[in-house]
């Protein structure tokens, strides 16, 4: 039986070799959804959403330099029976971001600023809406923090109102064919 080296890093930075036989590698792949190969909570599924929504951006920005009115921006809104999501593009000095705002029936909203190159690296805010603004509750960063339950809130977030984005009223994509994979 073949079995393959593998060299790991542990969480304190020693490195340590173990032999793995190909056929445990393939049984665990087999055991193990798609959804936990995932990093920082992001199933591969939403991080190909995220690069998804990135390509409509871009589509839809194309189509707003043509119309010639420097006010316009983008703005996407998704419609739910409990929450009302505003998605949005972000640009920072170097990464461009998607930022998405979940506002719920109980004065709540959750925002979301996800890197669209990187999906994995996100940061999360809860805050309270007041007369005044809102807020902030509790924030949680991909990269630094770890946080099972928020991760999964995320990723929900990301597979259902994306997915809506995504998909014209009679069940087509937005995206122009060369986006399609």
């Amino acid at each position: 039986m073949k079995t393959n080296i593998v060299s790991q890093t542990s969480m304190t930075g020693k490195s340590y070799t173990s032999v793995i036989s190909k056929k445990r590698l393939v049984e665990d792949f087999a055991n193990k959804s798609m959804e936990q190969f995932s990093e920082h909570g992001i199933t591969l599924k939403a991080e190909g959403l995220v690069k998804k929504v990135g390509y409509l951006i871009g589509e839809d920005w194309t189509k707003l330099r043509k119309s010639g009115n420097p006010m316009d921006t983008l703005v996407y809104r998704v419609a739910d029976n409990d929450n009302f999501v505003t998605i949005k593009p972000v640009y920072h000095r170097f990464k461009n971001s998607i930022l998405m705002e979940i506002e719920d029936n109980n004065n709540h909203i959750d925002r979301i600023l996800i890197n669209r190159q990187k999906p994995s690296d996100y940061t999360y805010e809860r805050a309270v809406i007041t007369p005044y603004g809102s807020a902030s509750g509790k924030t949680y960063n991909s990269q630094k923090d770890n946080d099972k339950k928020i991760e999964t809130r995320v990723n929900d977030y990301i597979t259902k109102y994306f997915d809506k984005l995504l998909t014209n009223d009679d069940g087509t994509s937005k995206l122009s064919k060369k986006y399609h994979r």
